[in-house]
């Protein structure tokens, strides 16, 4: 690393970025190699990977399977053990309270250190590594799928299970056929059909069918469930099987843009690393966790209505696209969503010269701190050269919680007395 002397504290330079690089594959390797000893077809490592790079590959998930009895007892007394960290954490939690005014002997209780804290904590992580562990692949996945093992945005190592390559899935289809084997539904995709002589015409096929999906449509407008879980894959399959949404298609015609990852991270500066995406990949991964790899829809309808309704939440967010380049457009439902969401971009975005004052002028710039700071506070701004005010600005607007004007709530106007 190299600093300058009369720089900012917490600026440097990376003297030798192969190296970083090359030391970064290595910590990733030492993940991959374990991965190949569980018998994957295939262990890739890269350094970053896209949404693109992903939307190529079917992604499979392992089946859940039933606790062991040692694994039952294990949950069990789990449950016991955080009842109690609970319990000490809120007693914890009173001596706090009682240590403001009370005596010295409480308050020396509450400067103890938080130990029923991290053994709460310590307990949730015990019960997330054991319901992660009560999943399994099967020998067929191992044989036809493989892995990436790569950095997250958080810089995090995340290793991807259960990826097919679309030649894979051929090969692997080819052979069952070969051997005699049935193929399962999940691997047929678009080449089912090929090859096989139509029993019936292609007219009749349409008036068959047309006749199956009007008493569709009647039986579904009676069931309210079975609309909503139709609904939910729809919106949700392109963000989790992304190829065989594409191949697959469905009876239900309506489908779901996704605008998450593209072309949401190519307009958005650091969206990567924003708030918003550190949430939505939080969301993303637990609900990856859970849904199975085939019959999703199968799957949704043995699901109670509080967790369609939960990942029809995911599903609608992850198609939501309010971008637009011109200034004054009428965006109406927008800002009734946003107010309906009670959103405030405070929350969620600042000011930096990297998100916005590099791109405005130096009389927006003096406007902003006017604005947020006072007069005052923009006037030496009037004789800066533009970088030297777009780093007065970063300084005096950082922690104001200021927005430019289209990231503001509008202020609805107060009905007359």
């Amino acid at each position: 690393m190299r600093r300058d002397l009369f720089g900012e504290p917490d600026e440097c330079w990376l003297q030798d970025v192969p190296l970083l690089h090359r030391l970064a594959l290595d910590r990733l390797e030492a993940v991959a190699s374990v991965e190949r000893e569980e018998g994957w077809s295939w262990v890739e490592t890269h350094g970053s990977l896209d949404y693109s790079a992903m939307s190529k590959f079917e992604r499979q998930w392992p089946a859940p399977r039933a606790m062991t009895t040692e694994e039952a007892d294990v949950m069990t007394l789990w449950e016991v053990l955080v009842q109690e960290a609970l319990a000490a954490r809120n007693a914890l939690s009173r001596a706090y309270e009682a240590a403001e005014t009370g005596s010295a002997e409480e308050a020396a209780l509450a400067a103890q250190p938080d130990d029923a804290e991290r053994a709460t904590e310590n307990l949730s992580e015990m019960k997330t590594a054991l319901e992660g562990s009560l999943v399994e692949w099967a020998s067929e996945q191992y044989a036809t799928c493989g892995v990436i093992v790569t950095i997250d945005h958080q810089g995090r190592i995340d290793v991807r299970r259960g990826l097919m390559r679309p030649e894979d899935r051929k090969a692997h289809v080819q052979s069952l056929k070969k051997a005699g084997q049935p193929v399962p539904a999940s691997l047929q995709g678009a080449d089912a059909a090929k090859g096989e002589r139509a029993v019936h015409s292609e007219r009749l096929m349409l008036d068959l069918t047309a006749h199956r999906t009007a008493a569709l449509q009647a039986a579904l407008t009676d069931n309210s469930h079975v609309a909503l879980a139709l609904v939910v894959q729809r919106l949700v399959e392109p963000v989790f099987n992304p190829l065989h949404h594409r191949t697959a298609g469905g009876p239900l015609k309506v489908s779901a843009t996704l605008t998450r990852h593209t072309p949401l991270s190519s307009r958005a500066t650091d969206c990567a690393d924003s708030q918003a995406a550190t949430v939505l990949d939080q969301v993303e991964a637990r609900w990856g966790e859970r849904l199975p790899g085939q019959d999703l829809f199968g799957w949704l309808l043995t699901q109670d209505q509080a967790t369609l309704l939960e990942l029809l939440a995911f599903g609608t967010a992850s198609a939501l696209d309010d971008m637009h380049a011109r200034e004054g457009a009428e965006r109406a439902q927008a800002a009734a969503l946003a107010e309906a969401l009670e959103v405030d971009m405070a929350d969620w975005w600042q000011a930096t010269p990297a998100t916005y004052f590099d791109s405005v002028s130096k009389a927006q710039l003096i406007e902003a701190v006017t604005e947020a700071c006072g007069a005052e506070a923009a006037k030496p701004m009037a004789t800066q050269k533009k970088a030297e005010a777009v780093a007065h600005a970063a300084a005096k607007l950082e922690g104001k919680r200021w927005l430019p004007t289209p990231l503001r709530r509008e202020v609805k106007a107060q009905p007359a007395a």
